[in-house]
């Protein structure tokens, strides 16, 4: 059995066990990015920052993480780069909830360099973590999107996220995004177009209704397969402005078109080879 199979034959039985995810997430599968560990998670950040706000982050900013999954230390970071309130904006609660995790990412980021950052040595939970960033972590996905007020948040980035949205959600997201940001603000996104299964396009392999239904939507390896010029032309029409974007691509395609469903066949190679992408985004 190809690799990209068994895998998803793992995480479909996986992916239904109770409290899965932090059983999955200590055998290394599930895992929300690599935000746990403070080097990664500082250069995520800047990546992002320095995108949006090339001159400077403007102190005060307001500042939201979209998909922050398995920790909240962009609180930390954002803070101590002088953001005025920082949003955390989930689907579920991943995030880890013992205090002595950030606590030791709080000294190493203040190891690597950065300034300002909150003491934690007697934060004894999360939640008062939290307020002390001025920071809200909301888990609820887009009704939690939508508790956010008009043109009230100066930056908004996300990595390696969009592609995890549910394809009937991705517009309406958007919607929510651009509703979100100030008319003055910065959106960032790095989106990786490549299976979650084995770094190639074998979730081009399934129809619709079979990839789409709950099931496999809920199993942790989900992507929506929106490819990038269709999810640029959605955000075009949510009210964005494409400020600037760049792709990544594979020198030639990783599946042969013939083994993708009918469904895909009409998009040219040079769209099905674009592995990722990122994009800036202003107001339009």
């Amino acid at each position: 059995m190809a690799i990209w199979a068994a895998k998803i034959a793992a995480k479909l039985i996986l992916g239904r066990l109770p409290y899965r995810h932090q059983l999955l997430r200590n055998l290394g599968m599930f895992k929300h990015g690599q935000m746990d560990e403070a080097a990664h998670a500082l250069k995520i950040f800047n990546l992002h920052e320095k995108t949006a706000f090339p001159a400077g982050f403007p102190a005060g900013s307001s500042v939201m993480e979209l998909g922050p999954g398995d920790s909240l230390v962009t609180a930390l970071i954002a803070k101590s780069y002088g953001a005025g309130a920082v949003y955390l904006c989930d689907v579920g609660h991943f995030a880890s909830n013992n205090i002595e995790d950030y606590q030791r990412l709080a000294i190493e980021l203040h190891q690597a360099g950065l300034e300002n950052i909150p003491n934690l040595a007697n934060v004894d939970s999360v939640s008062e973590m939290l307020n002390l960033c001025n920071a809200s972590y909301i888990t609820n996905g887009l009704e939690g999107l939508r508790s956010i007020a008009d043109n009230s948040v100066d930056m908004i980035w996300s990595h390696s996220v969009l592609e995890h949205i549910r394809k009937r959600d991705f517009f309406k997201t958007m919607v929510e995004l651009r509703r979100i940001i100030k008319d003055t603000g910065r959106v960032s996104h790095s989106v990786d177009l490549q299976d979650h299964l084995d770094k190639s396009l074998n979730n081009l392999r399934f129809s619709k209704s079979l990839w789409e239904n709950d099931f496999f939507a809920n199993s942790g390896f989900y992507t929506n397969r929106l490819r990038c010029e269709e999810s640029l032309k959605l955000m075009e029409k949510a009210g964005f402005r494409i400020v600037t974007h760049e792709k990544g691509q594979w020198d030639s395609l990783p599946l042969p078109r013939e083994k993708m469903h009918p469904d895909f066949i009409h998009f040219s190679d040079d769209e099905l080879r674009v592995r990722n992408y990122s994009v800036l985004l202003t107001a339009a």
